[in-house]
């Protein structure tokens, strides 16, 4: 048996993972957490989903429904049959991919929307606070109180992919040079997608949840959504205005149409 960090280490396959996490670099990205985890970001989840609708935001809630879905398929179907990630037990699989793909791409990517909608300042920090706050708060709480400590362990190994992160993020930034777009537009979009990777790997390294140290948390930051903030920024901005002109143009020829009709 070996304990670390407050956690039982007990089977082989514990230990095997805790030799791992010891000598954890860039390479393999681990996660040890409690099954109340999962139920608290569900609740997270299901609250940030009902201010969205409150607050009318429905392009940043399609945008991470959208998202969150496509992480399910790269994360739950091609990196687990590919054997780039592991799950222990695997019987938890599903609630888990719940978790590591489906909610976080529905609330990050929905925060990321609205940090391009930029309307104000005051709605940046409030959604901010609000998404790194819940983050932290539920994987506190489930280390707080025990309501399920089923321990989980997850691990994707990222050896042969950092080449492709690091050429993915240089691609789309060196894209928006060459669509022109002012400095201060991009700073702001390298912001947007540098934060957003903070605010995802931090809370699990303050918590403890994973057991990795600040070299990971600078690489992820910059690396982790910058891979795809670029490509996403460039939708926002240049095809979903088209996307809504056409629909616009639709719709007044349709109602062109049953105008004339009446008459």
């Amino acid at each position: 048996m070996v304990i670390i960090r407050g956690y039982d280490f007990k089977t082989q396959f514990d230990v095997q993972f805790l030799e791992l996490s010891m000598k954890q670099t860039a390479h393999d990205v681990i996660r040890i957490f409690d099954f109340d985890y999962l139920i608290f970001d569900l609740i997270l989840c299901f609250i940030f989903i009902s201010v969205l609708i409150v607050q009318k935001k429905k392009i940043p809630f399609i945008v991470g429904l959208l998202c969150g879905l496509l992480f399910l398929i790269i994360d739950g179907v091609i990196w687990w049959n590919t054997g780039v990630r592991e799950i222990s037990p695997q019987s938890l699989k599903i609630v888990v991919d719940f978790m590591m793909d489906f909610s976080y791409g529905l609330l990050a990517f929905s925060w990321v929307m609205i940090m391009f909608e930029k309307r104000n300042l005051k709605e940046i920090i409030f959604w901010t606070t609000f998404l790194y706050g819940g983050w932290f708060i539920i994987a506190s709480l489930s280390q707080v109180l025990p309501l399920n400590d089923t321990e989980i362990i997850t691990i994707r190994h990222m050896k042969h992919l950092r080449f492709l992160e690091i050429s993915t993020v240089i691609t789309g930034y060196s894209l928006l040079i060459i669509l022109r777009y002012d400095y201060k537009r991009i700073f702001f979009i390298f912001w947007v997608g540098t934060m957003l990777s903070f605010m995802m790997e931090s809370y699990l390294l303050f918590t403890g949840i994973r057991p990795s140290g600040f070299d990971l948390l600078l690489y992820d930051s910059l690396i982790l959504t910058n891979q795809g903030i670029p490509y996403l920024y460039i939708i926002f901005d240049k095809i979903i205005p088209k996307i809504k002109e056409k629909i616009i143009d639709r719709k007044n020829i349709k109602e062109e149409i049953i105008e004339v009709s009446t008459y």
